[in-house]
């Protein structure tokens, strides 16, 4: 998956590099401070052999990459990477964000905090999956497949939503906070249209209509700018390609990829309204209708779980 969307992100420091950072399967790890997005540069990430599923920043003084068998690194400038010990052993870190202070990850069983990405405390609030984390307007919010866990401190108590509008089951990277329109957008397994939502509170949801079929086993992922949001989908087993946009987070319109027949999984975005949006290959929007093709993604996925890690230096809090 990609990760650290605007929502995973926060405001950039003066003085703070532009810097996409992306990761995959065995560790791979690149970065690129092109504005386009189409050159990368090989880093280290000291994952060995194990896969890279989400990357997320404080925009000012630190990168942290998460993935399988409980990997954690951290960065100070997204080129050189050193090895953390996350607290979850084997357990694979599903996703990593960042907000008012406070780094959170989540996995399987498994909810730890942390305020300099080295030391980890946990607060476990469920036995089931998280799969996702974010962080938009003063909260923190999570889901086990069937509940939204929620909350502005994540040291403390987690409130939770069963509302039955919100999706059975989340992947990384499809609970997103959009800043500009004060509302959180979700995407989950259905297998038909009626597979987003959108919430104020957290505490309640809307169901909304795709703009196509979100895939049963791949939920969409989010980036937005200013003006507009886009949704990205792909199936399970062929890279067919699906994109959608809205300007409101209520109704979402299809639209045209660069390339149809190449998955995009994850998407991120700058501060100058620039999206791109990864799978197999790199594909950029700055107005959810018009795509263009950067060419293919440095890093690889495997059709199993879509490993991809990705962020931005410079972005706003949101999810991501």
């Amino acid at each position: 998956m990609i990760l650290a969307t605007k929502a995973a992100v926060a405001t950039a420091a003066e003085g703070w590099p532009y810097l996409w950072v992306m990761g995959g399967n065995n560790g791979a790890l690149y970065t690129s401070d092109s504005t386009t997005a189409d050159t990368w540069t090989s880093r280290t990430s000291g994952f060995g052999s194990s896969d890279i599923m989400s990357i997320a920043t404080d925009g000012a003084t630190q990168y942290i990459a998460v993935g399988e068998l409980g990997k954690l690194a951290t960065s100070p400038d997204g080129i050189t990477w050193t090895l953390r010990t996350s607290g979850f052993s084997i357990t694979s870190i599903r996703c990593v964000t960042y907000g008012n202070g406070y780094w959170v990850i989540v996995g399987p069983g498994k909810l730890s905090y942390s305020t300099d990405g080295i030391t980890w405390t946990a607060n476990n609030q469920t036995a089931n999956t998280l799969t996702t984390v974010s962080y938009g307007n003063g909260y923190f919010a999570t889901t086990d497949g069937n509940t939204v866990w929620y909350t502005t401190d994540p040291t403390g108590s987690w409130s939770t939503s069963t509302d039955p509008d919100i999706p059975v089951y989340t992947w990384p990277g499809s609970l997103y906070y959009w800043p500009e329109q004060s509302i959180w957008i979700m995407g989950f397994d259905a297998g038909t249209t009626s597979a987003l939502a959108t919430s104020t509170d957290l505490a309640s949801w809307t169901a909304r209509t795709a703009p196509f079929t979100i895939s049963i086993s791949r939920p969409g992922a989010f980036a937005s700018n200013s003006s507009v949001a886009i949704v990205c989908n792909t199936t399970a087993t062929t890279p067919t390609c699906d994109v959608g946009s809205s300007t409101n987070g209520t109704t979402w319109t299809n639209r045209t990829p660069a390339d149809s027949t190449e998955s995009m999984v994850m998407a991120a975005s700058d501060d100058n309204g620039f999206i791109i949006a990864v799978g197999t290959k790199v594909q950029s929007t700055s107005d959810g209708t018009s795509w263009t093709d950067r060419g293919a993604a440095p890093v690889t996925q495997t059709s199993a779980d879509y490993s991809i890690g990705l962020c931005h230096s410079s972005g706003l809090p949101s999810i991501r």
